[in-house]
C-alpha cells in the first residue's frame, strides 16, 4: 500500500491545535499489563481456552466495535471472545472513526474513499452511514454499502468524530476548515448536528459549538462534555455543555493537564472519563510546545503518514493515562498509569467496566481503576464503543 501523506498547510495547522509535552520528571512506575503471547490478527476469533476467552472470568457481557484506521472495523463478543469483521476499507481508503446508532440500525463512518489513481490519500474525510448489520454478514460490508450523510465541499476540510444522539434523531460532527477568520489561528474547528431519519439526512448540518471537538453526550441526552481548542493559544480545556439552553460550564482548565481528549460519561451520567497527558493538577509542568497530540493520530492517520514524506517522529507519542472527575466538579482522580498513547475509550452497559483501544492493544479496567487487563492485541489508533 502506498505510504499516506498529509497536506503539509493541514498538518501544521493540526499540529499547532494542542500542545503536549514530555513529563518533567521521572516517571513513576507503571502499572504491570499482562501480555497475551501471541497476536491476534484483526478478524479472528481471541484464542478461546475451552470454548471461553482468557478473560471470561470478568464475567464481561456486549460487544465491542473497534475502529482501526485501514484495517477497518470488526466486533468482539467479549462472552465469547469470538471477533467479526464489519467493514475493511478498499486499498487506499482512510477510516478515523464510527458510531453506532442506538436502535443498531446505522453506523456512522469518518471515512475518505481511495483518491484517483496517482494521487495520494491525504485523510480528509467525510461521514458516510453503514448498515448496522455488517459484522453478521460474512465477509463483511464493502465500500459498495457506504452512502454520504456528510460530504466535504473544500479539497481541505474534513468532518470527522461521528456520534448519534441518543434518540438516534441527530448525528453530530466535528468539522475542521482553513480558517478565514482573522484570528491567529490557521484553522477552525466546529461542532455540528445534522438531522437524520431513517438513515437519510436532511438538509445542510447546523453549527452547535465553535472551537470543539471530540463530543460526548449522556444517555438522556441531556448534557454534552467536549474539548474547547482555544483559537488563539491552542490549549485545550474540558467543558460541559447543557444542550437544552447551551448553557456552559468549564471543567477542567489548560493549567491542570498538557493536554486532554477522548472524554466520556459514566452510565449514570454522574462522572466524565478522559485521557490526559502529565500528572494532574498541582504538578509543575514544562513549557508547552508545538506538537501533535495522540488525538490527532488517528485522526490525521499519521500512524500510517507524515507530513511532506518525512517519517512519523518519536514525539508525536505522547504519553497519557486515564482520569475521572465528578460532573458536579472537583479534583480529576488518576485511573490509570500506564503512559499509553492513542488512548480512546467506553464504559460497559453495566457501568462496571471501561475498554479502551491504544498504541499498545486493547483493554479492559474496572470503572475505579482496578484490574487491567489487557484483552487483544489489536494496536493502533482508533475508535472504540461498547454496545450491548
Amino acid at each position: 500500500m502506498r505510504r499516506h501523506r498529509l497536506w503539509a498547510l493541514g498538518a501544521l495547522a493540526l499540529g499547532v491545535a494542542a500542545c503536549g509535552v514530555s513529563p518533567t520528571s521521572t516517571p513513576a512506575e507503571t502499572a504491570v499489563v499482562p501480555i497475551i503471547p501471541t497476536a491476534t490478527p484483526f478478524g479472528q476469533t481471541a484464542g478461546p481456552v475451552d470454548g471461553l476467552p482468557h478473560w471470561a472470568s470478568l464475567g464481561l457481557t456486549g460487544r465491542l466495535v473497534v475502529t482501526l484506521g485501514n484495517q477497518g472495523i470488526q466486533q468482539v463478543n467479549l462472552a465469547t471472545g469470538e471477533t467479526r469483521v464489519a467493514f475493511v476499507p478498499p486499498e487506499d481508503g482512510w477510516l478515523t472513526a464510527a458510531d453506532t446508532s442506538a436502535d443498531g440500525q446505522w453506523l456512522a463512518l469518518a471515512y475518505a474513499p481511495p483518491p484517483p489513481e496517482g494521487e495520494v490519500q491525504l485523510g480528509y474525510t467525510s461521514i458516510y452511514l453503514m448498515p448496522g448489520d455488517c459484522a453478521e454478514r460474512p465477509p463483511g460490508c464493502n465500500a459498495g454499502d457506504l452512502t454520504v450523510a456528510v460530504d466535504r465541499i473544500e479539497p481541505h476540510e474534513a468532518y470527522f468524530s461521528p456520534l448519534w444522539s441518543p434518540a438516534g434523531d441527530y448525528l453530530y460532527l466535528a468539522h475542521f476548515t482553513p480558517s478565514d477568520s482573522e484570528t491567529s489561528s490557521p484553522f477552525k474547528y466546529t461542532l455540528e448536528r445534522v438531522r437524520v431519519i431513517n438513515g437519510a439526512p436532511e438538509g445542510a448540518p447546523e453549527v452547535v459549538l465553535d472551537d470543539a471537538l471530540w463530543p460526548a453526550i449522556t444517555a438522556d441526552g441531556g448534557r454534552m462534555v467536549y474539548v474547547y481548542s482555544d483559537p488563539d493559544d491552542f490549549t485545550n480545556h474540558l467543558r460541559l455543555v447543557n444542550l437544552g439552553d447551551t448553557t456552559q460550564e468549564e471543567l477542567i482548565g489548560p493549567e491542570a493537564f498538557d493536554a486532554l481528549d477522548a472524554p466520556f460519561f459514566s452510565r449514570d451520567g454522574t462522572r466524565v472519563y478522559f485521557s490526559a497527558v502529565g500528572e494532574g493538577p498541582g504538578v509543575s509542568r514544562a513549557e508547552p510546545v508545538a506538537r501533535l497530540p495522540p488525538w490527532l493520530d488517528w485522526l490525521t492517520g499519521v500512524g500510517n503518514a507524515a507530513a511532506a514524506g518525512a517519517e512519523r517522529p518519536a514525539e508525536h507519542n505522547v504519553p497519557s493515562d486515564w482520569w475521572v472527575m465528578p460532573v458536579a466538579g472537583g479534583t480529576p482522580t488518576r485511573l490509570t498509569q500506564v503512559y499509553d498513547t492513542g488512548m480512546f475509550g467506553d464504559i460497559s452497559p453495566a457501568g462496571e467496566h471501561i475498554a479502551y483501544i491504544s498504541a499498545t492493544g486493547l483493554y479492559v479496567i474496572r470503572s475505579d481503576g482496578g484490574d487491567l487487563q489487557r484483552l487483544l492485541d489489536l494496536a493502533g489508533f482508533g475508535t472504540l464503543e461498547w454496545i450491548e
